[in-house]
C-alpha cells in the first residue's frame, strides 16, 4: 500500500503570510502568572482595555464626522463653525489616542491592526476638517470684505 501525501508544502518549512503574526500569535496564547484567578479589566494580558477604549473613540470621531457633514451642508443651519471645530478635536484625539495605543501593543510583540488602520483613517479624517475649517473661514472673511465694500 502506497501512502498519499497531501499536497503543498509542509508546516514546519512554509515561508508563509502567517510567519509574520507569529510573535502576535504567541503574544496573545502566553500564559500570565494569574491563570486561572479573576483580575479586573485594566489588568488582561494585552492592553484590551486600551484596545477597546481607542475602538470607541474612533467611533464616536465617524459620529462627529456624520454630523458635521449634515450640519455644513444644511442651508440653513447655525454653529457651522463650532462644529467643525468640535468633530475636528474628537477626531484628533481619538488618532492620537490609536497611535498611543499601537505603539504600547508594538512594543509587546502584537501587531495592532485596527489601531493602525484608525490612525491612518483618522489621520484623513482630520486633514479633511482642518481643510473644511480654512475654507469656511475663507469664505466667511471673503463675505465680510465684500460687504465693507458695499
Amino acid at each position: 500500500m502506497s501512502s498519499v501525501r497531501a499536497a503543498g508544502t509542509p508546516a514546519a518549512s512554509s515561508t508563509s503570510f502567517a510567519k509574520l503574526f507569529d510573535p502576535s500569535i504567541r503574544a496573545a496564547s502566553a500564559l500570565g502568572p494569574k491563570v486561572g484567578t479573576p483580575v479586573s479589566y485594566p489588568e488582561l494580558q494585552g492592553y484590551v482595555m486600551y484596545t477597546e477604549a481607542s475602538m470607541f473613540f474612533f467611533g464616536l470621531a465617524l459620529l462627529f464626522e456624520a454630523a458635521m457633514l449634515w450640519v455644513i451642508h444644511s442651508p440653513r443651519a447655525k454653529f457651522k463653525r463650532l462644529m467643525i471645530m468640535l468633530a475636528l478635536l474628537v477626531a484628533f484625539t481619538a488618532t492620537a489616542l490609536n497611535l498611543i495605543v499601537a505603539l504600547m501593543l508594538l512594543t509587546t510583540g502584537i501587531l495592532p491592526l485596527l489601531p493602525l488602520l484608525a490612525v491612518a483613517f483618522g489621520g484623513y479624517i482630520v486633514m479633511h476638517e482642518w481643510r473644511l475649517l480654512q475654507d469656511l473661514n475663507a469664505r466667511e472673511s471673503a463675505a465680510a470684505h465684500a460687504s465693507t465694500r458695499a
